[in-house]
């Protein structure tokens, strides 16, 4: 007689991890401690060389909501993410890196707006900012009411500010049917974004403006190799190509995108530069197999960057032409003025108006 189907649960908690020793116990435990306790929890292991698969194995031995898989070989964030889904069980999916931490509630409170929001593809919520030993060093707030806002209007809303304005992984919740291919390995440092954005083109997002995680920033961070090697530039103009109608939904030339996109990157770049120490000599390529690819990437970068540069200067030489012209316009007017008839009668008066102004 053949065993029942183990019924399906309500959410699969998807954590990818490398070596992640120092904070993997922590993140499940803060998942183990939900109140809402129909789910899954899955945890990919990319072939970590520390004690991160003695402590998973640990956790699912005592519970059965914990599923542990360890890949042979590493296959690279994205990947393991999109294995970890493809696993999922669950109607919504949460993606969690094993170094954040959710708020016991987090789970209930975030399926509930799935549930009584049907068009709602994505949501996402407020965050405490900790630093590598959990203490809260930032808050951030999209929003500080709740809200649903088109999922097209969201796109736009990114592409205007070029940046992940939804939330890391740790913020966010959506429904296991839109996952489709999950996260894109072409991006370096925006993949969550970009597929955020395949979410949103057919549903609804919404802002829960709550403090229901916390995202852990410190310095062996994929998030802070990322932006030590400046993966995230490459990124910002191949999500410019291939969300280009949205861009031009909002007026928005391609010329106008690719000066913004550089603006931004400065921007970026000089943050970096005084908050991190950046310098062209301590730039981390980091341990990527796909450097053509990277130095294609950085050649555009290097060309937009180039060709905005000479078009600013041009503008500056322009403008400094035209500032040397009107002051030797008005060099030669002042010069003509002072040896004028009129300005030798008058010498008199204005000495005498300069007295009574000194003698106020």
């Amino acid at each position: 007689m053949s065993q029942p189907k183990a019924l399906s649960p309500k959410i699969s908690v998807c954590i990818p991890v490398f070596n992640g020793e120092r904070h993997l116990a922590e993140a499940i435990e803060s998942v183990l401690a939900q109140t809402l306790a129909d789910f899954e929890l899955i945890i990919c292991d990319n072939a970590s060389t520390d004690t991160t698969g003695e402590i998973a194995q640990k956790y699912a031995d005592k519970d059965k909501r914990v599923v542990y898989v360890r890949n042979a070989e590493n296959i690279g964030v994205c990947a393991n993410y999109n294995l970890s889904f493809s696993k999922a069980r669950g109607q919504y999916i949460k993606p969690f890196a094993h170094d954040d931490i959710l708020a016991p509630d987090f789970l209930e409170k975030m399926a509930a707006i799935l549930d009584s929001q049907p068009d709602v593809g994505l949501v996402s919520c407020g965050k405490n900012i900790v630093d590598a030993d959990g203490k809260v060093v930032d808050q951030h707030w999209q929003f500080p009411k709740s809200r649903k806002i088109s999922g097209r209007d969201v796109i736009k809303y990114n592409l205007i500010r070029l940046t992940n304005w939804v939330g890391e992984p740790a913020c966010v919740m959506f429904r296991r049917e839109l996952t489709g291919s999950g996260f894109d390995a072409n991006y370096y440092h925006y993949c969550e974004i970009e597929f955020y954005f395949r979410l949103l083109e057919n549903s609804d997002f919404y802002y829960l403006s709550e403090t229901l995680c916390s995202f852990r920033v410190h310095q062996g961070s994929v998030s802070s190799r990322n932006h030590r090697a400046m993966l995230f530039a490459l990124d910002i103009f191949r999500l410019g190509k291939q969300y280009r109608k949205y861009i031009e939904e909002i007026g928005e030339s391609e010329e106008m995108f690719n000066r913004r996109a550089v603006e931004s990157i400065a921007v970026h770049v000089d943050h970096l530069r005084r908050t991190k120490g950046l310098t062209c000599e301590n730039l981390n390529s980091g341990d990527y197999q796909d450097a053509i690819s990277q130095l294609n990437g950085f050649k555009e970068v290097s060309f937009r960057s180039v060709q905005y540069l000479t078009e600013v200067l041009a503008q500056l030489h322009d403008s400094q032409c035209r500032f040397e012209t009107e002051r030797a316009r008005l060099q030669a007017e002042l010069t003509n003025l002072r040896n004028s008839t009129s300005w030798r009668i008058t010498a008199p008066w204005r000495k005498l108006v300069a007295k009574r102004r000194v003698l106020r």
